[in-house]
């Protein structure tokens, strides 16, 4: 679906993967997508190490439930927003923009 909308991205099966890529060149990322349950660490500690090294990056999580979201935490990690599966095609767009221009207080920009 991301790539239908026009974005480059990249995917990876291991959150220690996606770290390890994230943290190579931290400014090439414009935005995180990560599902809450990652092998080895969960969504939020991802959002977590994302956070530290690239204040700002907006993150998405995504979710077979939002009532396994600890919404302190998300707070804490700066989460923009919360998908929950299914997720539609729409609704997975207007996500993405509105996280990718919407400053982390909530203003858009």
């Amino acid at each position: 679906m991301l790539d239908q909308l026009g974005y480059h991205t990249v995917t990876c099966n291991s959150s220690i993967h996606a770290l390890s890529l994230f943290s190579e060149n931290p400014s090439g990322f414009e935005l995180v997508i990560t599902s809450i349950f990652m092998p080895e660490m969960s969504g939020l500690e991802i959002a977590e190490k994302i956070r530290m090294a690239q204040p700002g990056v907006p993150i998405v999580i995504i979710t077979g439930n939002d009532k396994e979201i600890d919404r302190k935490q998300m707070e804490l990690s700066e989460i923009r927003a919360v998908l929950v599966k299914p997720v539609a095609f729409s609704e997975l767009a207007a996500v993405i923009r509105k996280a990718l221009y919407q400053n982390p207080s909530g203003k858009t920009s």
